[in-house]
């Protein structure tokens, strides 16, 4: 589960490179972080350069549910 998570932030990254769109900042959300759905506690990705950015945490497991995050370019 974890190589297909950040397979997606990848692919989610190069498509960006491929239509030239820039990002001052990423942050992730969802059940599968420790931030859950709230825009105000997303976890904040590091920009390592341009339309680079990463993230270390766990990804958890929500007792049987579909365990999601999404990628916000804002906190609201």
């Amino acid at each position: 589960m974890k190589k297909i998570s950040l397979l997606s932030i990848f692919i989610f990254l190069v498509l960006n490179s491929i239509f030239a769109v820039t990002y001052d900042n990423l942050y992730v959300v969802g059940n599968a972080c420790s931030a859950g759905w709230n825009p105000d506690g997303a976890l904040v990705m590091v920009q390592e350069s341009e339309n680079i950015f990463t993230w270390s945490g766990p990804l958890k497991k929500d007792n049987g549910n579909q365990e999601r995050f999404k990628l916000l370019t804002a906190r609201s």
